[in-house]
């Protein structure tokens, strides 16, 4: 259950109720001081009530403006300190100009400068305890809104340990993805909610996968940015991702075998071996009914000479990754790794 404060604690309903409080205050003390109702009252009362609210409205888009929440306790006591005594000396001085030039031009003692001191230093502790009330409500806002937003996050983080359980889908890059955003969850919110919705979005169609047996060439492609952002997100490494696919149609669609399994695969395989390397190209190109997957891994070049002892198709085999894929086209290189099989094409219906 989570709490519906942010409705009913905003700033402009608690500014007219808390100024509407002073006004019936201010007039019943006029009142019991003069003993009698009249306009001239009623007005003078609501002039004081007005600029009192105007300068508190004044004394708030300040606050807000230098994020006074954010800041340290006792800079937040000066702050309202100061800004209330300026606040209240400018609230005074204002209603006494326009009090006496309205309604009372002829007696100059409405302008008398300790009386306006006297008036400033009283109302100081009015706009004193305005900047505590407001204090108090704003962190009450702010403590609802993270609370709500942690019990949203948890929500999500739950149902996505809930889908990798059951699924057992590309642990390693479940697990450090999890470990990112957990490290971020208060350095940098932002980035893991993105993270938790952009592993959202993937594991919800590599799912939706596991039910087909044709693959559309436009969405397979969409779950490998997906696949390649959270990867880069998570390495230590500098690792770029491309993608040639200028020589096929997006919307057609390939059969028996998932384009994303097969790539994510060798990746997962050289994250899991720490095998170097600078980049990673995917190109597609028709051949009749026939799509040509052609994977090219650059070495990289602090790497390239130990490298090249590696024997691909001994890792590939020992990591029970299917060589048949691949029809034995597999070339080797001290610079490159070049992968190649085909699949077939058939029209999306």
């Amino acid at each position: 259950m989570t709490l519906k404060f942010n409705k009913i604690l905003t700033f402009k309903k608690l500014h007219f109720a808390g100024w509407s409080i002073f006004f019936l205050y201010k007039f019943n003390v006029e009142f019991n001081y003069v003993n009698k109702i009249s306009f001239i009252l009623f007005t003078d009362v609501f002039i004081y009530t007005v600029f009192g609210g105007l300068f508190s409205y004044f004394l708030y888009k300040i606050y807000s403006k230098i994020k006074l929440l954010n800041k340290s306790l006792l800079y937040v006591i000066f702050n309202i300190f100061l800004f209330s005594i300026l606040f209240s000396f400018l609230w005074i001085l204002t209603y006494f100009i326009v009090v006496s030039i309205a309604l009372n031009p002829q007696n100059k003692n409405y302008l008398n400068f300790s009386l306006i001191l006297d008036y400033s230093f009283f109302e100081s502790f009015t706009l004193i305890m305005y900047s505590i009330l407001y204090f108090i409500i704003a962190l009450t806002i702010k403590f609802n809104e993270e609370t709500n937003s942690e019990i949203k996050f948890n929500e999500k983080l739950e149902n996505l340990k809930l889908v990798t359980l059951q699924n057992k889908l590309k642990p390693n890059l479940i697990k450090k993805s999890l470990e990112l955003i957990k490290t971020n969850l208060d350095i940098n919110p932002k980035l893991s909610e993105n993270l938790i919705n952009s592993l959202s979005d993937l594991l919800r169609a590599v799912l939706n996968n596991l039910k087909k047996n044709v693959f559309l060439i436009k969405n397979e492609i969409e779950i490998l940015q997906s696949y390649f952002e959270l990867y880069k997100a998570i390495s230590e490494k500098p690792i770029f991702f491309y993608f040639d696919i200028s020589h096929t149609g997006k919307e057609k669609v390939i059969k028996q075998k998932s384009l994303f399994n097969c790539v994510s695969n060798i990746v997962d395989l050289l994250e899991e071996i720490n095998y170097a390397y600078n980049s990673l190209t995917l190109k597609l190109k028709e051949n009749g009914n026939t799509l040509v997957i052609t994977i090219i891994i650059n070495k990289s070049l602090l790497n390239a000479k130990e490298a090249i002892n590696y024997n691909f198709e001994d890792l590939l085999f020992d990591n029970k990754i299917n060589l048949s894929d691949f029809n034995n086209n597999i070339e080797e290189t001290d610079k490159f790794i070049r992968l190649t099989y085909n699949q077939e094409l058939v029209e999306n219906e």
